[in-house]
């Protein structure tokens, strides 16, 4: 098993994980570090209110492309790839002109709704954001399809930094909505290398209506199939906020959302970053050789893993009363109750994206549908206290995300992937 793991991580793949895993890494240590001086300029209520904007806008940037984001990676040939960036930018343009319309008409049901009659003019500022979160989405897959990835491990890098520093001045000079709009310049910033590298690949503008009426038509499963799972996960991860908000307070809002933006977010990010690469990999290797890679890739994730989030575990609540303040305890316990549905989430979320390589996507629905579903059931489920409500959901969790990665290796282990 050593030998394994030796030999796995000399490989480019392993390689690459690396490079986006440590600048994935970095940045979240970046957020952490800035985290306690974010706590003492910001109140509980104003991270309630941070997200709360931050659900929608992820919400609402998650079908903004229309499904079309992932397909980007597997056309062999550049120009296809790239008719496929400019249909995302299209819709991502008509969705948000849409949203603006919305927001308009149903100006005050809206900020009712959310609960956000303290800052109702931020409002306005969802479709900008979503915008920007499903451009930053876009240039991110299209520059991972292309290997550049040192440029996207220094997006993740400025994003993190400038973020945080214009949070912190904001905060600083009493700006209430400090978090909003520093997070809007972040996406923004962080983009513009990225940008330039689709500029240099479209020199001869091979766009033209037509191809992207042809391409649309071509990858069509993806807003049929992938954009109700994308819509759904989405739905899931930041759906909850919103329904907390509804169930307890705006305050506990701000406990729960430190947890995930301190620990579980970037747990999922660097998930994240491995996803980017492995699904690189999956998507130009030998179709026999996947099972025997995705095993490899499964053990090997899991044996790295484990020893962190057993930290995470048994050290969560002193680490978030020593960074953040006595009055921040109920996140660490927070976070120590999500352990062990963010260790399995860890392990099965890169392996999803096996299912447009080999064309089920039916299946990512079924389980994108059971990911959705479950927590909301659960949540409607009367609860002593948020903390016990969020360890009944990450057991419950853990079970799925098991049966999940014991189906995918089941999927491979039939005739045409042997």
């Amino acid at each position: 098993m050593r030998l394994l793991v030796l030999r796995h991580f000399k490989s480019k793949f392993a390689k690459n994980v690396i490079l986006l895993g440590s600048a994935t890494t970095l940045s979240q240590l970046i957020n952490l570090a800035i985290s306690p001086v974010l706590t003492r300029v910001y109140t509980p209520d104003e991270f309630g209110y941070f997200a709360t904007f931050l659900s929608v806008v992820a919400i609402l940037a998650s079908i903004s492309t229309g499904g079309y984001t992932q397909a980007i990676m597997l056309p062999k040939k550049n120009y296809t790839a790239l008719n496929l960036v400019y249909l995302c930018l299209l819709i991502i343009c008509i969705v948000s002109f849409l949203a603006y319309l919305l927001l308009f008409i149903n100006y005050v049901e809206i900020i009712s709704i959310l609960q956000i009659t303290e800052v109702s003019n931020l409002v306005y500022l969802i479709p900008l954001a979503s915008l920007a979160l499903a451009f930053y989405g876009v240039v991110v897959t299209f520059n991972n399809r292309n290997k550049e990835y040192k440029d996207i491990a220094s997006a993740k890098l400025s994003k993190a930094t400038f973020g945080g520093i214009f949070q912190v001045l904001l905060g600083y000079f009493g700006v209430v909505s400090g978090l909003i709009y520093g997070y809007i310049l972040s996406l923004i910033i962080s983009s513009k290398k990225m940008i330039l590298n689709i500029v240099n690949k479209d020199k001869k503008r091979k766009i033209s209506k037509k191809r992207l009426i042809v391409t649309a038509y071509n990858y069509r499963a993806f807003p049929t199939f992938t954009l109700p799972n994308i819509l759904i996960d989405s739905i899931r991860s930041y759906g909850f906020n919103v329904a907390i908000l509804m169930i307890f307070t705006t305050a506990t809002l701000g406990q729960y959302f430190l947890a995930t933006k301190a620990v579980k977010t970037p747990s999922a990010l660097i998930g994240d970053s491995i996803s980017q690469v492995f699904y690189q990999k999956v998507s130009t290797i030998n179709k026999k050789n996947l099972k025997r890679f995705c095993i490899k890739f499964t053990l090997i994730l899991s044996i790295v893993s484990l020893p962190i989030f057993t930290l995470i575990y048994f050290f969560s609540e002193y680490i978030f009363v020593t960074l953040f303040g006595d009055g921040w305890r109920l996140a660490g316990e927070i976070t120590k109750a999500l352990t062990f549905w963010m260790y399995f989430s860890f392990i099965s979320s890169p392996l999803t994206n096996i299912f447009p390589v080999v064309e089920r996507q039916d299946v990512g629905l079924i389980y994108s549908i059971a990911y959705g579903v479950i927590p909301f059931v659960m949540i409607i489920i009367p609860h002593e206290n948020i903390l016990v409500l969020i360890e009944n959901i990450s057991y419950v969790m853990s079970i799925v995300s098991l049966i999940l990665i014991v189906n995918i290796l089941l999927l491979l282990s039939s005739k045409q992937y042997e």
